[in-house]
């Protein structure tokens, strides 16, 4: 029993010299046990939509894709009904296919060296200038099949300028951790347009031969108001590449194919 230690006690000093009766152990709270565990931010499947700019961004790029995707629709039934030749039809998408197959590369070298929004801006002015004039033409039954060919390679033109920018411009407007959500919510913005697009300008082609270009007319061009309502900070000149451009082209083909 003498080895029994006693546990500490603290009291106050009686007149002489003895403790006071009136003991009481230290009880010392554990900061640990109540300290409360922080609670998790649950992450918001629209965050990257706060950002102004990536919101005009998402418009336009829907926009752009039902003009794109209604537009393909809409020329190969032009071409038919002008020649009755699946030749014809056959032609003008391979034709395009083709066209912007290679120039999508370019796009990319374009994207690269000078500032997106500007590639962007430009490339959809373009787009909408060619869909309104070829409207124009349909409407007042001036179209031939040499129109349907060459506007078919500037559409292939502009969108293979336009597309690579648009998905490098995602990465400008966003910060590391609300790129990801930008990229997913790019992605589903232009499947709806791979989508509905060509259904919608199908249920047009049925109502009228002009009805589908009308259609892409106007979605161009609120795609290009999206677009120039759009005011980024602009990126750094100086991070810009200066190498040869066939080089990375070529490289780039090296990459996918090892």
């Amino acid at each position: 029993m003498d080895n029994l230690r006693e546990p500490h006690r603290t009291g106050a000093w009686g007149p002489g010299g003895s403790k006071d009766s009136t003991m009481a152990i230290e009880a010392q709270p554990d900061p640990a046990a109540s300290r409360t565990p922080p609670a998790k931010q649950r992450p918001n499947a629209f965050e990257s939509l706060r950002n102004r700019d990536f919101r005009l961004l998402t418009l336009s790029t829907i926009s752009i894709g039902f003009g794109q995707w209604g537009q393909q629709i809409a020329l190969g039934w032009l071409v038919f009904v002008l020649t009755n030749s699946a030749v014809q039809l056959a032609n003008v998408a391979f034709i395009g296919g083709v066209l912007a197959l290679f120039l999508t590369p370019i796009g990319g070298i374009v994207a690269d060296r000078y500032p997106r929004r500007t590639v962007i801006v430009c490339a959809t002015l373009a787009d909408t200038l060619q869909a309104t004039v070829i409207a124009i033409l349909v409407l007042s039954g001036n179209v031939e099949v040499w129109h349907v060919y060459l506007f078919s390679l500037l559409t292939s033109l502009t969108t293979a300028m336009n597309q690579p920018a648009r998905q490098a411009f995602v990465a400008d407007l966003m910060t590391p951790a609300t790129l990801p959500n930008a990229i997913a919510m790019n992605s589903i913005a232009q499947n709806i347009s791979r989508i509905l697009g060509p259904s919608l300008a199908g249920v047009l082609t049925a109502a009228s031969l002009g009805a589908p270009f009308v259609f892409v007319a106007a979605m161009r061009g609120l795609a290009c108001i999206n677009t120039l309502m759009m005011h980024p900070a602009a990126g750094p000149i100086a991070d810009r590449p200066t190498r040869n451009p066939l080089r990375e082209i070529l490289e780039g083909f090296q990459y996918v194919l090892a």
